[in-house]
């Protein structure tokens, strides 16, 4: 969905800040003109995109063995494009920030990455919920689900992706 909205504000001249409402998952498009003694000052623009935000928390009890419970995100903050299983080997915690930089990487045999992509699901192959089965040695969309070695931590993240911007779970 698309929608433009036009609203123009003035401000008093001891006004030197004001905080914009923005909301998640948008795109702004800002102009600012200042107005003096002397006349109309030159535009200036700012385009402003925003994060899609967080979908709603459903990670909890999803992971069990090696099998994890996918549930849908609705496109409340924006339209999701994907969901990408990341794994990062030998880890306990949790590390939005990692994940939110993380580069998709494909698993490569000839060296154990220790952060890679088992996955990565179109919006329409996940319209209900449905179990995703971690290490089970299959591709998904061309990223290999590879085995998991016993024994061995893992955080298992998934990334929805949006249009604009991405997400994390973990």
């Amino acid at each position: 969905m698309s929608f433009a909205v036009d609203e123009s504000l003035q401000f008093p001249p001891n006004v030197t800040e004001y905080k914009i409402p923005l909301q998640y998952g948008t795109n702004y498009t800002i102009t600012l003109r200042g107005l003096t003694t002397s006349g109309a000052k030159e535009v200036t623009t700012e385009n402003i995109e925003t994060d899609i935000g967080d979908p709603p928390l459903h990670m909890e009890k999803t992971i069990q063995d090696d099998i994890l419970q996918l549930y849908p995100v609705l496109n409340l903050n924006g339209p999701i494009r994907s969901y990408e299983i990341i794994v990062f080997g030998g880890q306990d915690g949790n590390s939005t920030k990692e994940c939110r930089t993380f580069k998709t990487t494909l698993y490569n045999f000839s060296w154990s990455p220790s952060r890679y992509t088992a996955a990565v699901l179109p919006v329409e192959n996940l319209t209900e919920p449905r179990t995703f089965i971690l290490g089970d040695n299959h591709h998904y969309n061309g990223f290999h689900n590879a085995p998991l070695i016993p024994n061995h931590n893992y955080a298992i993240y998934i990334r929805v992706t949006s249009r604009w911007k991405h997400v994390c779970l973990y």
